[in-house]
C-alpha cells in the first residue's frame, strides 16, 4: 500500500492511498472488478474483453503493448542450420489465425525485430508470409521429403521433428503451440509442445540454451536498441537465445546506434530488419 505524501513538492496527491492486491485466480480477479472491489485492472485476457466491455459500469482502454511474441529457433541444432527450413516453418504457420482465435484480433502481425511503434520500423516488409505451398517447396529443395509416407519428412535417416518449449502457466502460449503444431503437421513437420514450469524454462533456455525452439515474448525499451537480443556478442553476454550470428547484422547494429541523425539511421535500421527477416531466426 502507498499513502499520500503530505510534503510532496507538487502538492498533496488527490488520492489518500493506493493499494495493490495480488489475485492469482483470474475468475476471482474479474469478479472483483465487477463488484467494485478493484478499481483498476492493468491486463485482461483477450477472450474476456468482450465480456467486460458489456458491463456499463466498466471501461476497457486499449493501447499498444511494448512487446512482441516469437518462436525462436536454436541455431545450434543441425535441423535449423539451413535457412530454408526456418523460412518454411515461418511460412507454414497461420499467424493471422493465431491473432484472430487466441487474441480476438487484439493484436497485429509484425515482420521483424523492431515493432511498429518505433520510428525505425520498416513499413515495407511483408507482415503475413503464410504460404503452405511455398513452405513445402522450400522443404523439398532443402532435401526434406516424406519418403515412407508416414506424414513426416526425413533427410539422411533423420525425421523433421523438434520440440517447442514454453511456460506451462501461460495458457495463451500453450494454446498457440497446439495450433502451430497442427499447422506444421500439414507440411510434414512434427513439432511437439513441451510445457515447463517457468523457473525450469528459464534454466533450460536462458542459462543452458537447451532447447530446439521456444515460444516467448520480449518487452522493448523506449529507445531503439535491439543489440542485447540480436548482436552476436549477446550469445554469451545477453539474450541472443538462438545463437544467431550475422556479421553484417552486427555492423548495422553498431552503425545505427552511433548515428544520431534519424534520417540517416533509418536506412540502417531497415537494412537490419530485412536481414533478420530473411535469415528467420524467429517466427515473429
Amino acid at each position: 500500500m502507498f499513502e499520500a505524501n503530505e510534503r510532496y513538492f507538487a502538492g498533496r496527491p488527490k488520492l489518500d492511498r493506493v493499494v495493490f492486491r495480488i489475485v492469482p485466480d483470474e475468475t476471482v480477479l474479474l469478479a472483483s472488478v465487477r463488484t467494485g472491489e478493484i478499481d483498476l485492472l492493468p491486463y485482461i485476457a483477450p477472450n474476456k474483453i468482450s465480456e467486460i466491455d458489456q458491463q456499463t459500469e466498466l471501461r476497457v482502454v486499449k493501447y499498444p503493448d511494448r512487446g512482441y511474441s516469437f518462436l525462436a529457433f536454436n541455431l545450434q541444432r543441425p535441423i535449423f542450420a539451413d535457412r530454408r527450413v526456418r523460412q518454411a516453418i515461418a511460412k507454414a504457420i497461420q499467424r493471422r489465425n493465431l491473432l484472430e482465435v487466441l487474441l480476438n484480433d487484439n493484436g497485429r502481425l509484425i515482420p521483424g525485430p523492431i515493432p511498429p511503434y518505433f520510428w525505425a520500423y520498416d513499413e515495407t516488409l511483408p507482415t503475413d508470409v503464410f504460404n503452405a505451398d511455398e513452405a513445402e517447396d522450400s522443404l523439398d529443395l532443402a532435401g526434406w521429403v516424406d519418403q515412407n509416407e508416414d506424414g513426416v519428412r526425413e533427410k539422411d535417416g533423420q525425421a523433421l521433428t523438434f520440440t517447442m518449449k514454453t511456460n506451462a502457466d501461460n495458457k495463451l502460449r500453450s494454446d498457440a503451440l497446439v495450433m502451430i503444431q497442427a499447422d506444421l503437421q500439414k507440411v510434414g513437420v512434427q513439432a511437439q509442445p513441451e510445457l515447463l514450469e517457468f523457473g525450469k524454462l528459464v534454466e533450460e533456455v536462458l542459462q543452458r540454451r537447451n532447447f530446439d525452439s521456444v515460444l516467448l515474448s520480449w518487452k522493448t525499451g523506449y529507445a531503439v536498441d535491439p543489440s542485447p537480443v540480436w548482436h552476436s556478442d549477446a550469445i554469451k553476454n545477453g539474450y541472443n537465445l538462438g545463437s544467431y550470428s550475422n556479421p553484417r547484422v552486427d555492423s548495422l547494429l553498431v552503425a545505427a546506434r552511433q548515428e544520431r541523425d534519424r534520417a540517416k539511421a533509418k536506412p540502417l535500421w531497415c537494412a537490419f530488419q530485412r536481414l533478420v527477416a530473411e535469415d528467420c531466426p524467429y517466427v515473429f
